[in-house]
């Protein structure tokens, strides 16, 4: 959102409480969570790695800039994958929080509006030019795979066994 990160013990799903919180600047477009980090994709700004160990003091423990937008993201192992706009996908390495950094990207043809991993495979939602699918197995430099145009924007992407749906 626009005010910031936040953390909501929803440990009562009729009574959320906000447990704590981190003022940004820009937008929190998406958030991954992996053990007690958060990765939160930044609109104008890239990606941000939270210490979320103790949820009423979230800490920033490392940035990376992207040079532009980061709409979404999604965690893996030691990758976050970022959904970057018109800079296409981007693969993060996260294995140290406070120093996450760009192993490798893929320009999309339309803007990468959001992001999943199924196996060797990321699934993005690729804004006006539909779903693309990239090969992130490691064997070689990434590359997109296959694709489909969708009617109208694509703006989201999950996957359940052989089927996406955007």
């Amino acid at each position: 959102g626009d005010w910031g990160f936040q953390v909501v013990d929803i440990s009562n799903p009729e009574l959320p409480v906000t447990e704590g919180s981190l003022s940004i600047l820009g937008y929190a477009e998406g958030v991954a969570v992996q053990g007690s980090s958060a990765f939160v994709a930044i609109s104008d700004q890239g990606l941000m790695a939270v210490d979320i160990s103790s949820p009423l003091s979230p800490l920033v423990v490392g940035e990376l800039h992207l040079g532009g937008v980061a709409q979404g993201v999604t965690v893996q192992g030691d990758l976050a994958l970022i959904a970057a706009g018109n800079r296409g996908l981007q693969v993060v390495d996260i294995r140290v929080s406070a120093s996450p950094g760009i192993l490798d990207s893929v320009d999309t043809p339309g803007s990468a509006w959001s992001v999943t991993i199924q196996g060797d495979f990321a699934y993005i939602a690729d804004r006006n030019e539909g779903l693309q699918i990239v090969n992130i197995s490691g064997h070689a430099p990434i590359a997109i795979a296959g694709s489909v145009d969708t009617p109208g924007d694509a703006f989201g992407v999950a996957v359940h066994d052989d089927l996406a749906f955007v």
